[in-house]
């Protein structure tokens, strides 16, 4: 089978005539790419919209566990530090009344001692 190439543009140029001309052939290429892109474009911005809410909300989530988890060490350190203020105020306060006095009698005593030394 041979292919008459005069016919074959003779029909390529009464389809470009009927398109209106080669020109507005590839004007409709260039708008179907431009519509193309603006497409790709909206899917973009959808997408980095969509990351944006959900590291938002992520992040959220992220606070509110960690907060509650500041907040009972925070808890844990208070009772622990009342415990210690306890244990120390118990062993710090003197056995009777008597102990405080000779505390305070043997102070005196030694800045007397310390005063009277010569220089």
């Amino acid at each position: 089978m041979t292919i008459d190439c005069r016919r074959r543009d003779a029909h390529a140029t009464i389809i470009l005539d009927r398109l209106g001309g080669p020109d507005e052939v590839l004007d409709f290429f260039v708008d179907i790419s431009s519509g193309a892109r603006d497409i790709v474009a909206l899917i973009r911005d959808l997408v980095v919209i969509g990351t944006a809410l959900f590291v938002l909300v992520a992040g959220f989530f992220v606070y509110r566990k960690l907060s509650s988890i500041f907040r009972s060490i925070d808890n844990t350190l208070i009772s622990t530090q009342e415990v210690a203020s306890a244990i120390s105020d118990r062993f710090s306060e003197p056995k009777d009344s008597g102990t405080g006095f000779v505390y305070a009698v043997g102070k005196m005593l030694a800045s007397l001692v310390r005063g009277s030394r010569a220089p």
